[in-house]
């Protein structure tokens, strides 16, 4: 839609995002968006929380949170009929999100069970030989720390096979671990402000 005036208005250039950061706060913002439009790490930029006084750390156990995700939440389901799910978040561990009838929804490149040739849309149908639970996958992930191997019967199709995984490291559970050195700013900003 054309405004009255007849004119179009000018879309923002990156130059003009960079100047109005900087008439807001001086910084070098170029090289802070370019760091963060060009880059092809797999890993987020973590330099903004570790500033604020916290890191990124990996439990053994499942956090509060992660129990009461599942315990709360279920999986939406593409396929068949869009109905809910129970689920087990391993992506952080052998790297798959898998639904409580063995399907993998999710399968993170570079990680163990996509290494092994497991992907989005196969179903894991035993762990170990006996069949397949989220509670088995979740206790053999554990067990891989004291040297438990995982092998998992995977079905593709009419296709059935068997995949060793690569991983010995056990259960990892994301979770924010406080940096002692540092001011805790986090807090302050989640912190309830009187007046909001």
């Amino acid at each position: 839609m054309r405004p009255r005036d007849g004119k179009r208005p000018a879309p923002y250039t990156f130059d003009d995002v960079v100047a109005g950061m900087n008439a807001v706060a001086p910084y070098d913002w170029r090289t802070f968006f370019r760091e963060r439009l060009d880059s092809t790490s797999p890993q987020p930029p973590f330099a903004g929380l570790e500033r604020s006084g916290w890191k990124l750390a990996y439990a053994e156990e499942k956090t509060e949170l992660i129990k009461d995700l599942q315990d709360t939440r279920k999986i939406d389901l593409l396929w068949p009929l869009w109905e809910k799910s129970d689920f087990t978040d391993q992506r952080y561990s052998i790297g798959i999100l898998v639904s409580d009838d063995g399907t993998v929804l999710d399968s993170s490149p570079g990680m163990a069970a996509f290494n092994a040739g497991i992907v989005p849309g196969m179903r894991i149908a035993q762990v170990n030989g006996g069949n397949f639970s989220i509670a088995a996958l979740e206790d053999i992930v554990k067990a891989s720390k004291t040297g438990q191997t995982i092998e998992l019967t995977i079905v593709n199709g009419s296709l059935q096979s068997k995949a060793k995984l690569d991983y010995h490291e056990g259960a990892h559970y994301p979770m924010l671990e406080r940096i002692p050195s540092r001011p805790d700013t986090l807090s302050q900003i989640l912190a309830p402000q009187a007046g909001r």
